[in-house]
């Protein structure tokens, strides 16, 4: 996610997020754990930040 939000792809960084969310919950899990979440969030601010 850092990697495609570095690129200004935030189409990217919620996509892996979504990839991992259904991946997560094939295997039983609930959800991403906060800090990944925070690392989305950090991507996708900065890119809208970095593309206006």
């Amino acid at each position: 996610m850092r990697i495609h939000g570095r690129l200004g792809r935030p189409d990217a960084v919620r996509r892996t997020l979504h990839l991992l969310e259904n991946r997560l919950a094939e295997l039983g899990e609930s959800e991403p754990s906060e800090a990944t979440c925070r690392v989305a969030a950090r991507q996708l601010k900065s890119s809208v930040s970095t593309h206006r």
